[in-house]
């Protein structure tokens, strides 16, 4: 912990939690570490089985998994806007909280075994436009709360600029690659 997190004394935990995040996205370059820092906050944050990050491919129109806490769920590497509370919460601009997910109509069809029995999404903005979607889920139903919310709105709120700019250092590290060949 650094010197700034020990002089906040005896600060909330979970607060404690959201600066240290926050201090650490804010020098990560690479995309798949900003995303993969994301979505284990955000499933321990919330107590919760499993935490997945989408973000929208302009060139498709599907948002790509970036992330996920569960590889053994199988999450899909893509999905169209409206499929699943992460798909929802892109296509709405709105949080979704899914408290029956195994009855819930957009609910992706995943393996009985590991299905979410309840899951709580953010959409994931920056400048006013909706980029990408941050989910957990728990396998045991839970109903999430006011403070479950405000918890992924903070998270959200500094996971999609940081994701947005990881996204433009990999691009701009792409045209430098690409320019030497050029000339």
């Amino acid at each position: 912990m650094g010197e700034d997190v020990k002089a906040l004394g005896g600060a909330d935990p979970t607060l404690l939690a959201l600066y240290e995040v926050a201090v650490s996205l804010s020098n990560v370059e690479e995309l798949h570490l900003a995303a993969e820092k994301i979505v284990t906050v955000a499933r321990d944050l919330l107590n919760a089985n499993t935490s997945t990050l989408c973000w929208l491919d302009s060139r498709t129109g599907k948002l790509r998994t970036l992330a996920d806490t569960s590889p053994e769920m199988r999450v899909p590497a893509w999905r169209w806007p409206g499929q699943g509370a992460v798909g929802m919460a892109f296509e709405s601009g709105q949080p979704v909280v899914v408290s029956d997910y195994q009855s819930w109509p957009h609910a992706l069809k995943l393996a009985a075994e590991h299905a979410p029995a309840s899951a709580l999404a953010m959409p994931l903005k920056v400048r006013g436009r909706t980029l990408g979607g941050l989910a957990v889920a728990t396998l045991v139903r839970r109903d999430f709360g006011p403070r479950d919310l405000q918890l992924m709105q903070l998270l959200a709120g500094l996971a999609a600029p940081t994701l947005e700019l990881a996204l433009m250092f990999r691009q701009l590290r792409g045209q430098r690659r690409a320019r030497p060949r050029a000339s």
